[in-house]
């Protein structure tokens, strides 16, 4: 059945090779008459425009954080003013295996010493050296020949900054809360005692901030992604006095605004007032690329919208145009300055015209034929009743611009063997023990390298086994469904996750729980193509100008899927090495 629909499209044409036709003479005001009346000029009953416009509202700033989710117990804190989101939701806390190994212990102590000064670092270096020696780990033989060879390097030239952190804070820090006084090794002479001290107090803030005390973290291993929620003090008694923002799934990464949703019934203690502002300004019409002008003797010099060619079927198009051509010089924007961490409340919105009429302006969705739930820049908000609404204020979180990410520390690859129906986590990067990164088969290969040599034996005759199933490579981990049952609202229902299994220990923290328990996964977080897990150091300049360092986990998407060659009731025929 041929579609009904058509479309006409009046186009002026020319017969002659001159511009006489077109030619629009000032003189004749029954011509110009003549294009306003096509153009609709007559038809309005209003043309005044907008000279002011006057905003009233209140605003508040967020002061509670809540890592996790509330069935995970952490408890609300207050929110650090002046430190980027992010770097509170990825950083890793603790001593973790960025800073525990024998390459920071190293970076640590070379750092105390060039603190010291060229006077100072040269004259007591020897001695913090032979008081504080930087020790190899306990089975070098672990480690990739890269590893091995910084170690060479290190060891025995800079002191152990591990040990002379808490030989620092014991004695710097005394438990009575007396004077600092420096250890007595090694010893240090009196002309130079007050500035080592100094250095020394100056010291143990650097490596505190790189090595933070342990708190609940907003990572979520079964969703592969940081689940928080912060809040801040709200003017009305819809949200009793407080407006809870939940990110219930953030990967890592950029971090924005619309990872939120307005969590209703939720309490994070940000008790407070807001605060009330008024601003007066002038309205600013919106440009856009490609926008038409609103001149009818101005022609466009690098737009041709009647060039664009549209199919009757092609509505995204004919929108465009629409948009462009009838409302497109609609809209008005005006400055309205907020604080970085904060959010605002329009109470009221009035619009002064050159007619000396004042307009007051109703959001979209309440206004006269209003368009239900659409809205822009607000948050969805879920009512007791399971009824989304938004949210009626703007949110502008503390968040990074720009910042530095550095290279993997670790990497872990989440992938689907269609072939032997399994999830698999396989270890792309790993931390050795000395704090360095080694790729698993180029570390398994430096360690046969390294291995004593055995002289091949005489090649025997064919031979044949069967094998159960086959070996896969040493970095991946079987992900096996696993049936666990939870309580919602007072409803029992069963749900399938993803647990790690298998006989050897995973050596990447991103597959290790910190209770010991295995690691779970929801089966619906690995999809077909896969996804990536990294950790990786952050580091990122705030507003004020301070620097912020951190180690985050990133969640991205994998490649695929992969296969791992696993076989089950296999005859193989042995090579020389298994028959012997």
């Amino acid at each position: 059945m041929s579609s009904l629909t058509t479309w006409q499209r009046l186009e002026p044409r020319t017969r002659s090779s001159t511009l006489d036709s077109i030619r629009a003479r000032v003189h004749d005001p029954a011509w110009l008459l003549a294009r306003q009346a096509q153009l609709g000029e007559f038809l309005g009953t209003d043309a005044g425009s907008a000279i002011s416009v006057e905003a009233a509202g209140r605003t508040s700033r967020l002061t509670r954080y809540r890592p996790g989710t509330p069935a995970d117990g952490a408890p609300p804190q207050p929110y650090p003013a002046g430190t980027p989101l992010e770097a509170v939701v990825e950083a890793e806390t603790g001593q973790g295996p960025a800073t525990s190994g024998t390459v920071f212990a190293a970076q640590a102590g070379q750092c105390f010493l060039r603190s010291l000064g060229p006077e100072l670092g040269p004259r007591y270096r020897a001695a913090y050296i032979l008081r504080h020696p930087l020790t190899a780990p306990p089975d070098p033989t672990a480690l990739d020949d890269a590893s091995l060879r910084l170690l060479d390097v290190l060891v025995g030239h800079v002191p152990d900054g591990h040990a002379l952190y808490a030989e620092l804070s014991a004695a710097l820090r005394p438990p009575g809360g007396g004077a600092p006084v420096l250890p007595e090794e090694p010893p240090i002479a009196p002309a130079d005692a007050a500035a080592v001290l100094a250095t020394a107090l100056s010291w143990l803030g650097w490596y505190e901030r790189r090595r933070p005390a342990s708190r609940p973290q907003a990572w979520q291993p079964e969703r592969l992604a940081h689940r928080f929620a912060v809040a801040a003090p709200a003017p009305g008694p819809a949200d009793d006095g407080e407006a809870v923002l939940s990110a219930p799934a953030f990967p890592g990464g950029r971090l924005d605004w619309h990872a939120f949703d307005v969590e209703a019934g939720a309490s994070l203690g940000a008790a407070g007032a807001t605060k009330e502002w008024r601003n007066v300004a002038i309205p600013t019409p919106v440009r856009f690329p490609g926008m038409p002008n609103a001149r009818w003797w101005e022609f466009e010099d690098a737009t041709n919208l009647g060039a664009v060619d549209a199919a009757p079927d092609d509505l995204g198009r004919l929108l465009l145009l629409e948009f462009a051509l009838v409302y497109g010089n609609d809209f008005l924007y005006f400055p309205l300055d907020l604080d970085v961490g904060s959010l605002c409340w329009i109470d009221g919105l009035t619009v002064r015209t050159s007619f000396g009429e004042r307009v007051g302006i109703r959001p979209v969705e309440k206004a006269d034929g209003g368009a239900g739930l659409w809205s822009m820049f607000r948050l969805t908000r879920l009512t007791p009743s399971g009824r989304p609404e938004r949210g009626d204020f703007l949110f502008l979180p503390p968040v990074l611009g720009p910042s530095l990410s550095g290279p993997a520390l670790e990497e872990v690859a989440f992938v689907r063997d269609e072939t032997a129906n399994i999830v698999w986590a396989v270890e792309e990067r790993i931390q050795t023990a000395a704090g360095t990164t080694a790729v698993p088969h180029e570390l398994a290969e430096d360690r046969r390298r390294r291995g004593p040599a055995e002289e091949p034996p005489p090649a025997p005759g064919p031979a044949l086994t069967y094998r159960m199933a086959t070996a896969v490579p040493d970095p991946w981990y079987p992900l096996l469904p696993s049936l666990i049952s939870r309580t919602v609202a007072g409803v029992s229902w069963n749900n399938v996750v993803l647990e790690l299994s298998g006989t050897r220990a995973p050596r990447a923290q991103v597959l290790r729980n910190p209770g010991g328990t295995p690691l779970r996964v929801a089966e619906q977080e690995i999809s077909a193509t896969g996804a990536v897990v990294n950790r990786s150091w952050q580091r990122a300049r705030w507003t004020d100008g301070s620097v912020h360092l951190w180690v985050g986990k990133r969640r991205s998407a994998g490649q695929g899927a992969r296969t791992s060659g696993l076989r089950y009731d296999v005859v193989e025929e042995l090579d020389h090495e298994e028959t012997t």
